[in-house]
């Protein structure tokens, strides 16, 4: 998966449900941006989420929405 990652130039956010934290993989450029953050508990990651995606990632959550859809995550520093 990092290789595919890395070849894409594509970062992941991967939730853990039992810990309820995302733990973030991606290329070395974004691991040292985000890396930083990882693990990161749900509520300070719906705060990098962009408030229009918030349904989205409750629903992938929920499992009613596509793990696949795009989401996008406001810079930290932004913040």
């Amino acid at each position: 998966m990092k290789v595919a990652l890395n070849a894409a130039e594509m970062s992941l956010w991967e939730f853990n449900p039992e810990q309820r934290h995302f733990v973030f993989s991606g290329t070395e450029i974004l691991q040292e941006y985000f890396g930083k953050l990882s693990p990161i508990s749900l509520e300070e990651f719906m705060h990098l989420v962009d408030k229009s995606d918030h349904s989205k990632v409750e629903g992938i959550i929920a499992g009613t929405h596509k793990a696949n859809d795009k989401i996008r995550i406001r810079s930290p520093a932004n913040l």
